[in-house]
């Protein structure tokens, strides 16, 4: 039963029985339990929770889809419009310019002449201006149609088409305006040089006020709708195209090449979908490989289109299919002043991925909430169970377990509680998976050897015994403080008077024991703790004496350890424990004290090495630096001297013992004491304030050879080279 205790507070799997009875009997006592019918209510309420928020979520998506293309749309045609209209005011700047304008009317009396003075101001004053803002050509069309003048010339005394325009016939009339986009070539290009161009006319009129002439200025418009409608390019598929009134596409498509493919548009066709492709509603995807059985003609346009030039400016968010078959949401809108219209679409999948994935989402999540709840349901009943098996067993002897506190390899601690006397117990067990008869004998020889010292700063056993199934456990005093491990991670190096305190009491614990012939052999600052104990603070405990070892054969001759074998923490330990570990005696203890004063005033370890093998090898053949040299601060000169005697590599030249060692401490404090207020201070500061757990780590990692070692070695000793 307290195996099963130990496997439940340590996460390991209980152990129930498993018979098919007993599953049944316990599935019949989880059904027959309340919570179960408040499931259903709680699913309907979830699924209507669900569905809602899904709902909601996509009508805002559609709000802010249909905000946003409109948005994008209305950009582009603002765009649009404010470069059209510099380019109308371009032309009327340049028309009611007086040099121009003088030039314009002495061409119109005179009757054109490619030689005449005229035509060269023009040309001085116009030509170097071509290429910018798209600007290629320009000509002076007189009334009857004729070309009076032009950059390149190829025109002149010549009628053109462009006179036939609006834009121009406006101008002839006194007003300025815009054409269409238009295919043009310069007369001395081939036809594959054909460009999307506009025309920006301006009248110029005579002094009495009759209109003479149109100045009429060409720009190329493809690079400048592109600039524009890429605005509008976001995504995969999202673009923005211009259309005139029978529905013939001015500028470039974003799916050219796609259109190819399909083969809707000719792979000859010269720049590509303007003035090419007429959009019409193939009546289905061409992309996925839909062939329309009616011609062009007879399909109709598409909805944006249609809409558009019909004047109905708008939006359609619930999905038509555009020029290319393909079902997309989009808005639209028609430029009177201009005579075409202009439309924004994406591609309805990829416009609501979004939609389609939240609900995906939400069905994930719902279903994980149901499988929550009904894991909620079970584990809470399964915890109920055992907590019913827990009260069984949590009792070991008169101490009642209550909290995990500490765990190792071969043990937990738990605090506990003495049943009568009600004051905090440690309770340490072992695990029941390496309870071999080997290791029990020597937890209860930790036990027999430690409960024999009575030292005010070695930790007190109080009890110890066996369970029915087996499982070792033994009651100590509880200790709440700080290792000094904890204590120089959190702090760093600790003032002088206070390490001779702490010293002195660790040296009257250790006295004891070697006076009791015991050698404790894990002497290391995580092994000393301070503690305050009836209002004295910085009281020391000297903990884990599972190590220990005595120094003379007594009583049945059970030895703890093994012989020939390296034990101990690497950083704290002495040169004949790692030559010949049979030979070590109190000096080694004394050894590993001075490495922990040391530790205590440097804030450093005497040796420190990426590998144990390497700080044995400090260990055996360097000589430690004076403490107050790694201190960076003086130290006083009878306990750096004792440190130091302390790490002698030579254990004669070390104290002769602890009673040795505590004379020398007895006359430091003497010196240098470390009064009650100050510890009390100190105590406050560490005890009200975060312990630096993770410094505490991080130096734990950073010197691996920090760690207990158990190396079996040949009986032989193992000399320093």
């Amino acid at each position: 039963m307290t195996g099963y205790l130990f496997r439940y507070a340590s996460g390991m799997k209980p152990k129930f029985p498993a018979t098919p009875a007993l599953r049944v009997s316990r599935f019949r006592q989880l059904l027959r339990l309340p919570a179960w019918w408040a499931l259903l209510p709680v699913v309907i309420v979830l699924a209507a929770i669900g569905w809602a928020t899904s709902y909601a979520i996509e009508e805002v998506v559609h709000e802010h889809a249909a905000g946003g293309i409109q948005a994008i749309l209305n950009g582009n045609a603002s765009a649009l419009e404010l470069w059209l209209e510099a380019r109308r005011t371009e032309a009327e700047r340049w028309a009611a310019d007086p040099a121009t304008k003088k030039a314009i009317l002495a061409l119109c009396k005179s009757g054109g002449g490619a030689e005449l003075p005229a035509v060269q101001e023009l040309h001085e004053r116009i030509s170097p201006h071509a290429g910018r803002g798209g600007f290629i050509d320009y000509k002076v069309i007189d009334r009857q149609g004729i070309v009076s003048a032009d950059l390149h010339g190829e025109a002149f005394g010549h009628a053109t088409r462009l006179a036939e325009t609006p834009a121009v016939q406006a101008a002839l009339a006194g007003a300025s305006g815009i054409s269409l986009p238009f295919r043009y070539a310069p007369e001395e290009e081939s036809l594959a040089s054909l460009k999307t161009a506009i025309a920006a006319a301006a009248p110029v009129p005579a002094e009495a006020g009759e209109i003479k002439a149109a100045l009429v200025l060409l720009y190329d418009a493809a690079d400048e709708f592109a600039r524009i409608l890429a605005i509008g390019r976001f995504g995969k598929s999202a673009e923005t195209y211009l259309f005139d009134r029978s529905g013939l596409m001015l500028s470039e498509s974003r799916h050219t090449e796609e259109m190819r493919r399909a083969g809707v548009l000719p792979e000859a066709a010269s720049g590509g979908t303007a003035h090419a492709l007429s959009l019409r509603d193939p009546g289905g995807n061409l992309l996925e490989g839909h062939r329309p059985t009616a011609d062009a003609v007879s399909q109709p346009l598409t909805l944006a289109v249609r809409e558009a030039i019909a004047g109905r400016d708008g939006f359609h968010v619930a999905g038509y299919r555009d020029y290319r078959g393909v079902e997309v949401m989009g808005a639209w809108k028609w430029l009177p002043a201009y005579g075409f219209g202009i439309v924004t679409e994406i591609d309805y999948r990829e416009a609501y991925r979004a939609v389609a994935l939240l609900r995906c989402v939400i069905m994930v999540v719902f279903g994980l909430l149901i499988a929550g709840m009904v894991a909620f349901l079970l584990a809470t009943n399964l915890i109920a169970a055992l907590r019913m098996r827990v009260q069984e067993v949590r009792q070991l002897g008169q101490y009642t377990l209550e909290e995990l506190i500490g765990e190792g390899g071969m043990g937990a601690v738990y605090r506990a509680r003495h049943a009568l006397l009600r004051r905090p117990t440690a309770v340490k067990l072992l695990r029941p998976e390496v309870a071999s008869e080997e290791t029990i004998a020597r937890f209860e020889r930790e036990v027999q050897l430690t409960s024999r010292l009575s030292h005010p700063n070695t930790i007190a056993i109080y009890d110890f015994g066996r369970t029915p199934d087996r499982v070792f456990y033994y009651a100590m005093e509880y200790l709440p403080g700080v290792t000094l491990e904890d204590l120089v991670c959190a702090e760093g190096a600790q003032p002088e008077a206070r390490v001779i305190h702490i010293l002195r009491q660790a040296c009257g614990s250790l006295l004891e024991a070697h006076r009791a012939g015991l050698i404790h052999r894990d002497i290391k600052p995580a092994n000393i703790m301070l503690c305050e104990r009836g209002g004295q603070h910085d009281v020391v405990k000297v903990l884990d004496f599972g190590l220990v070892r005595e120094s003379l054969r007594q009583g049945n001759g059970i030895h703890v350890t093994a012989e020939n074998t390296i034990t101990g923490t690497p950083l704290y330990m002495a040169p004949e424990a790692i030559r010949d570990p049979n030979s070590i005696d109190a000096r080694s203890d004394l050894y590993a004290l001075g490495a922990v004063g040391y530790y205590l005033l440097a804030g450093r370890h005497v040796f420190e090495g990426m590998s144990a093998m390497d700080v044995f090898g400090q260990h055996l053949a360097a000589e430690p630096q004076p403490p107050s040299r790694r201190r960076g601060a003086e130290i006083s000169r009878e306990l750096e001297e004792l440190i130091l005697a302390c790490l002698a590599k030579n254990p004669a030249e070390r104290p002769s013992d602890a009673c040795a060692m505590l004379g020398v401490l007895d006359r430091s404090a003497a010196a240098h004491p470390w009064t009650r207020s100050e510890a009390e201070r100190r105590w406050k500061s560490i005890v009200e304030t975060p312990a630096g757990k993770r410094r505490c780590t991080e130096h734990a990692a950073a010197t691996p050879s920090a760690a207990r070692l158990t190396i079996e070695i040949a009986p032989r000793t193992v000399n320093a080279t």
